[in-house]
């Protein structure tokens, strides 16, 4: 089967890439293994985590790391690109590429952020998020993975006082005689209709009447922000969300509308499979074979890797080395095994800048030599810490986009 381009990993890197290639009247393929890191996604987008234009730091960053081997001019490019393919697809997201602003943890701390989605609580600096004095916390009984209590204390030290209030409805309890229902995606899928009205309305009658806003956990609006929106119209005060422990039900709704804008352009999407394995031939990758579809080969003139770290088993590891897991590719990591982690948990740790080797235009390698067609993208690459630096997943939008254009060029 013969495809211009075939895209491994169903993420938000695979998806900008797979989005933009078809946008662009590419046959595309894409094989996704299941979840994408985006189940974990916290509601905001970061391209770095730092003070004013988040990409100021670009230039002080080593030549190994992507954005250097991108470029600060087409990076900028490339960001305001997602912005408005963001919008076109109704996700409506605040915040520009010339300053951070800064979201809500879901303990109440504050991080900086490029994006945050609209609905989300957020603060324009540090120790600041509104000048609000006093909100209704509102959760949702025997909902565990929303603390309030944590984020009560955290807007204490901003200056605003924070009740704590629990709701429940008919439909909840039904949820909660089990516990293991009572997670963020049955949640969203219990509060809709007249469930997600009678909720509104228990919320109305529970908060105190001095609250200026309601803040309440991420977990609404599965499929779209309908819901959302619905439940911001039926309550009597201003409400924001907080993000929670995953799942993350903004996180789903975000995979769905890429997935569904993939679709329409015409992608195919292999939803529960992996490829395996690939046949090189004079520097390019030919075909790829999956786990589901036995001898059959899978013909493209272009791939992009994008499956994923450690996390998304985009790599693998025993106490002999550090693999990519689908194609065999090069990965770069640290030779001394006992040099991989730090012993306190809380420094950086080595083993996070680790993944598949690239040339300057993100170019995998194999056996020391670039494959000409095979783009890696995302946290795949090697050459950056997303967590401590804040950018994982500005990389992975940035570097899917780059590798289509680079395809489509």
């Amino acid at each position: 089967m013969k495809f211009d381009s075939i895209i491994i990993g169903g993420g938000l890197s695979g998806m900008m890439a797979g989005i933009t290639l078809a946008r662009n009247g590419q046959k595309c393929l894409m094989v996704s293994a299941g979840q994408s890191a985006l189940h974990f996604f916290n509601g905001s987008l970061e391209i770095m985590r730092s003070e004013g234009n988040p990409t100021g730091a670009i230039a002080a960053l080593p030549t190994n790391h992507p954005y250097s081997k991108i470029g600060y001019e087409r990076l900028n490019a490339y960001i305001q690109e997602a912005q408005s393919l963001f919008a076109e697809m109704g996700i409506t997201f605040a915040g520009n590429n010339l300053t951070n602003h800064y979201r809500v943890t879901p303990v109440g701390l504050l991080k900086p952020a490029w994006l945050t989605l609209e609905e989300y609580v957020r603060g324009s600096e540090v120790g600041l998020i509104e000048h609000w004095s006093k909100v209704a916390l509102v959760n949702i009984k025997g909902y565990l993975d929303f603390n309030t209590t944590f984020i009560a204390s955290n807007l204490d030290r901003q200056g605003i006082q924070a009740v704590e209030v629990e709701v429940s409805t008919p439909e909840l309890h039904n949820l909660r005689t089990n516990p293991s229902e009572m997670r963020s995606t049955n949640i969203a899928k219990t509060l809709v209709g007249d469930a997600l009205k009678a909720f509104a309305e228990q919320v109305n009658a529970s908060c105190p009447a001095d609250a200026e806003v309601y803040l309440l956990p991420a977990v609404f609006g599965i499929n779209s922000d309908e819901e959302v929106k619905a439940l911001k119209a039926a309550l009597n005060k201003p409400a924001y969300f907080i993000a929670t422990m995953p799942p993350s039900v903004p996180g789903i709704r975000l995979q769905t509308a890429l997935r569904r804008k993939f679709q329409a352009l015409g992608g195919t999407f292999m939803l529960g499979d992996s490829v395996v394995s690939g046949r090189f031939e004079n520097g390019r990758l030919l075909s790829v074979r999956t786990e589901n579809h036995g001898d059959m080969d899978f013909e493209a003139d272009n791939f992009v890797l994008a499956t994923g770290n450690f996390m998304t088993h985009g790599l693998t590891s025993d106490r002999h080395g550090v693999y990519e897991a689908a194609l065999g590719l090069d990965v770069d990591y640290l030779a001394d095994r006992k040099e991989w982690t730090k012993s306190n948990i809380f420094q950086d740790q080595p083993y996070m800048t680790f993944g598949v080797a690239t040339d300057e235009n993100l170019r995998a390698k194999k056996d020391g030599k670039v494959i000409e067609n095979v783009y890696a993208t995302g946290s795949v690459l090697s050459g950056f810490n997303g967590i401590k630096e804040g950018s994982a997943t500005g990389i992975s939008v940035v570097t899917g986009l780059y590798a289509a254009h680079q395809i489509t060029k």
